[in-house]
């Protein structure tokens, strides 16, 4: 499915919105704020709605952004794949939203389909989290629709917060 550029930044931050408790657990286990993830999040969300209209003010916490992830420490873990899928969707939409040209799209769902991957692995109800990805997906394409534009409406952000259970099963 070939996507919009809006299209594409919102599906990244709904990646790193939906899984935002994937960082908060991945800090929680290894001592780390997770202030700089969950500013520029908060950042990102604000200018898809049209709230905040500077690029370089997103800029600011995109940069401060990038040295935290530049200290985290990479591990084995199904966590750490899952909390780097968030910090990976974070900068994808960033990157989206400051070039046109950019589509890291296939890159974060092919992540998801790993993580699934691992999951059934472990035993654990991946065919059951392809189909709520499935799910959401489609959901979100209804709200941001190709036409859509900078800044989303009121329905983005109210669909957004009804996504309550992470891509992968955690609840917010």
């Amino acid at each position: 499915m070939s996507m919009t550029q809006t299209q594409r930044a919102a599906f990244a931050a709904f990646i790193a919105t939906t899984n935002s408790a994937h960082i908060t657990l991945w800090c929680e286990e290894t001592g780390v704020s997770p202030e700089p993830f969950r500013k520029l999040n908060a950042k990102v969300l604000s200018f898809l709605r049209g709230e905040l209209r500077s690029m370089d003010n997103l800029m600011r916490f995109f940069d401060a952004f990038q040295e935290w992830r530049a200290e985290q420490h990479d591990n084995d873990t199904l966590n750490y794949a899952i909390a780097e899928l968030c910090s990976s969707a974070l900068y994808a939409s960033v990157e989206a939203l400051a070039d046109p040209e950019c589509d890291d799209t296939a890159l974060l769902e092919g992540a998801i389909m790993a993580i699934y991957d691992d999951i059934a692995e472990l035993g654990g109800d991946a065919e059951g989290l392809r189909g709520y990805y499935r799910e959401l997906k489609g959901e979100l394409f209804e709200v941001v629709a190709e036409k859509a534009q900078r800044p989303l409406g009121k329905n983005w952000d109210a669909w957004l917060n009804t996504v309550d259970v992470s891509l992968f099963g955690l609840e917010q």
